[in-house]
């Protein structure tokens, strides 16, 4: 399976919204289409923008 590295604004931004390409990319990832992934800093940086 395909791996993609999200960053914060992919995730905030796809979070904040129900269209785009950054909720695009959240959904096929909760679809199973490939696996998200995040690094330690950008969940900790999520959480602070939260």
């Amino acid at each position: 399976m395909r791996r993609i590295f999200a960053d914060t604004s992919i995730l905030i931004a796809g979070c904040g919204s129900k269209t785009g390409a950054s909720r695009a990319v959240l959904t096929m990832a909760e679809i199973g289409l490939f696996k998200l992934v995040v690094s330690e800093q950008v969940f900790e940086e999520c959480q602070r923008n939260f």
